[in-house]
């Protein structure tokens, strides 16, 4: 039953990590071509494109790891394949040391850093536990418990995503009580 519950778990959080950043691209595409144009992989011309294609390929993948098990198999491929573009990308942007945002999830003005690269092994290695319990008899879930995954699924998703917020948050020294009075 364990494998059962980290498989959807699995699916869901990938569900969510793609629909959560098609949505932020597509309101801001504009910018998330500028970006893939910043990172100076390809052309500037080919970014508009690329930005479209990785728009697909997102919703795609929400799409596909909620389909039966041969398509949930080619949706985590896709996640996973995805998912490495935009490590390498960040890893060579970093290397290289340019200044600039990443956009994964919408318009902002944080920098990328060695969060975004760690943000995107996690949900990496999300999509390859997926993968592997693929391979074991699902076993019906109730309501409650599909709705209880999904809630641990998007609590999640949002402390990767916000990891590094967090861990700068708690990287600051605190306040010393006594010296106050």
């Amino acid at each position: 039953m364990f494998t059962t519950y980290l498989l959807v778990f699995c699916r869901v959080t990938i569900a969510l990590l793609f629909i959560f950043s098609f949505c932020g691209k597509l309101l801001a595409l504009r910018d998330f071509a500028v970006t893939i144009g910043d990172f100076k992989l390809l052309p500037r011309k080919w970014s508009k494109g690329a930005a479209i294609l990785f728009l697909i390929g997102e919703i795609t993948t929400a799409i596909l790891v909620t389909m039966d098990v041969n398509l949930t198999f080619i949706g985590f491929l896709l996640a996973i394949t995805l998912l490495m573009i935009f490590s390498v990308a960040l890893v060579t942007a970093l290397w290289r040391k340019l200044d600039m945002s990443c956009n994964c999830f919408g318009r902002t003005e944080q920098r990328i850093s060695h969060y975004d690269v760690i943000r995107n092994g996690i949900f990496i290695l999300c999509g390859l536990t997926g993968l592997w319990l693929l391979r074991y008899a699902p076993q019906g879930l109730s309501v409650s418990e599909i709705i209880l995954l999904a809630l641990m699924s998007t609590v999640f998703l949002l402390f990767i995503v916000k990891l590094d917020d967090i861990v700068e948050t708690l990287r600051q020294p605190f306040p010393n009580f006594e010296e106050r009075r």
